[in-house]
Formats: C-alpha cells, sequence, structure tokens
C-alpha cells in the first residue's frame, strides 16, 4: 500500500483537478460525483478490462471509490453566486 499510495495520489490530483476546474462552473454537486466515478471507471478500465487475463473487479472497486472520495468532500466545495461572489457564511 505505500508504494501506491505516491503514484495514486500524484495521478488522481493531476487528472482530478483538471476536472474539478472544468466542473467548477456547474453548480449541482451530483455531476461532480459522477464526473470523478466516470474518470475512475476510464483510468482503470486499461488495468482491469484489457488485463490478461482480464481483472474487471479493479475497474469496479475504483468506480465507488473516485464518487466516494468526491462525495466525501462535497461540503468543501464553495458554491459562487451568478455575479462571481461567495455566499455569506451562514446562508
Amino acid at each position: 500500500m505505500m508504494f501506491g499510495a505516491i503514484p495514486a495520489v500524484v495521478v488522481g490530483w493531476a487528472l482530478g483537478h483538471p476536472l474539478g476546474v472544468f466542473l467548477e462552473p456547474v453548480r449541482n454537486q451530483w455531476w461532480h460525483v459522477g464526473a470523478f466515478a466516470v474518470l475512475g471507471g476510464i483510468i482503470t478500465m486499461p488495468f482491469g478490462v484489457f488485463e490478461d487475463p482480464p481483472m474487471p473487479l479493479a475497474t469496479i472497486a475504483m468506480v465507488p471509490a473516485a464518487a466516494l472520495g468526491r462525495f466525501s468532500v462535497w461540503r468543501l466545495a464553495r458554491i459562487r453566486n451568478d455575479d462571481g461572489a461567495a455566499p455569506a457564511l451562514g446562508v
């Protein structure tokens, strides 16, 4: 697990950050969760489905893991108003 943590963080950040920036205008957080689930499936597809022998559980396990990872930071997301200003705290 130690040897996989560093590549996972590097690849996860390198792909997740641009996706988050791309989805920044989207207010509905469920779209973000779904997009990260799809991205997780696409990333692991070559390692899970196209291996010899195929290991589809690798891909199947990554989809909910990526979605849960994005869902876990749901409350940290800032939703801006149409004028670009962040809403006041407690609103």
